[in-house]
């Protein structure tokens, strides 16, 4: 965390708004901690606080590079709740959405939990190339127009990278 921390004040800092860090639990994510950004109206979560995978950035950031049984037992728990017309509900539009995360080096969630809030999320790895984690932003999609989104997600790639490579990861990966 003493890692993550400064990170994420460099990432609010740079797209203004809440920056937070996540993890993996037995069944869902598990929220950590959060720079609060510098808008009047932001976000606020709760340290401790689930979220589920399929329709969260950090989720999607995080099962998206897990090994497949791994990320099989996740599925195996995984609901789908249906939040709103936008939510994934199935287990083959979610592997989709996966791949979708591999190719872009990020992953979104677009007003599918709540209406009007977007996040925009990317995986940490460890020095082992694990998954340990993700950074995301939260937003109201009035602010984050899709050039502002592009640049967010450029920023958290690029502080996600600087935090892994902290944390030892090397993208070759050791035999």
């Amino acid at each position: 965390l003493e890692t993550v921390l400064p990170r994420l004040r460099d990432l609010r800092d740079q797209v203004k708004e809440t920056a937070c860090f996540g993890v993996l639990g037995d069944r869902k994510g598990i929220f950590i901690e959060q720079a609060q950004g510098h808008h009047t109206f932001r976000f606020i979560l709760s340290p401790g606080k689930p979220f589920d995978l399929h329709c969260s950035a950090p989720g999607k950031a995080i099962m998206a590079y897990l090994p497949n049984t791994v990320r099989d037992r996740y599925l195996s728990y995984m609901e789908f709740t249906r939040y709103n017309a936008r939510t994934i509900t199935t287990r083959d539009a979610y592997l989709e959405e996966l791949e979708r995360v591999r190719k872009l080096g990020y992953a979104m969630d677009n007003e599918e939990e709540l209406n009007g809030v977007i996040c925009i999320g990317a995986p940490i790895f460890n020095y082992t190339g694990y998954p340990c984690g993700a950074i995301w932003i939260s937003g109201p999609k009035d602010r984050l127009s899709k050039e502002v989104l592009r640049t967010s997600a450029d920023c958290i790639k690029k502080v996600a990278q600087t935090i892994s490579l902290e944390l030892g990861y090397s993208k070759v990966k050791k035999i």
